[in-house]
């Protein structure tokens, strides 16, 4: 189930990302966007994906909400037994979480971080380099 929103020309987070996935992915790529916190969540045949990733969010992995733990169980169930995945900011949390650690409120304030040269192992994207970015 794909969901676009636009208030004010924006658009929800999870459509950015798959258009910069199909951007910079081989043309036969192929994206669906998923929405693990929503009460009507059927979850899908994660065997019947190459890779996962996952965007964004303001949600705390910490915050205990009912919407960040669906989003916590879904991703140890990806993390412990389906394919490779890819995943900044929010999915750094999820992945802490779901993997029995722990994730907190940074006492100085909100964070950013940019990575250069991505070092994937060959077999994990096919037709991607080994370092890229």
């Amino acid at each position: 189930m794909v969901r676009v929103v636009c208030a004010g020309g924006a658009s929800e987070a999870g459509v950015l990302y798959e258009k910069m996935l199909l951007r910079w992915s081989p043309k036969e790529a192929e994206c669906d966007i998923v929405y693990p916190a929503d009460d009507d969540f059927e979850e899908p045949d994660i065997h019947d994906y190459d890779a996962i990733t996952w965007t964004g969010s303001s949600l705390c992995a910490h915050s205990g909400e009912h919407t960040s733990n669906k989003q916590i169980e879904f991703a140890r169930k990806v993390l412990y037994g389906g394919p490779p995945g890819f995943g900044s900011c929010w999915a750094v949390q999820v992945a802490a979480v779901a993997s029995d650690g722990v994730c907190a409120t940074n006492p100085r304030g909100r964070e950013m971080g940019l990575a250069r040269k991505v070092r994937t192992p060959p077999a994990r994207f096919r037709g991607r380099p080994v370092v890229w970015g």
